[in-house]
């Protein structure tokens, strides 16, 4: 699996894969694309969820996906009692 990623400023309004919230159009997100067994997926990621994202997780893990916002939550508060979420 390959992955890229870049801050965009979107056309056109997007959601966020992390929280689904929605954001305008102008809004700055990571714009992210994979290529995993010859298959392409792309989403936008906003600056909270990409944080938690990159600091609490693997751009390889699959543990969210699109909208699990509280599940992200959920994660990051057991691995910051020090809890194995894997």
């Amino acid at each position: 699996m390959e992955s890229w990623n870049k801050e965009v400023v979107t056309r056109k309004p997007h959601k966020c894969f992390g929280c689904a919230q929605e954001f305008p159009a102008g809004s700055k997100l990571n714009y992210c694309t994979t290529v995993d067994n010859g298959e392409f997926y792309h989403e936008y990621w906003c600056p909270v969820c990409e944080w938690v994202w990159g600091k609490y997780f693997g751009r390889d893990d699959d543990m969210v996906q699109l909208g699990e916002w509280d599940k992200c939550a959920e994660n990051l508060a057991m691995r910051s009692a020090g809890k194995d979420v894997r």
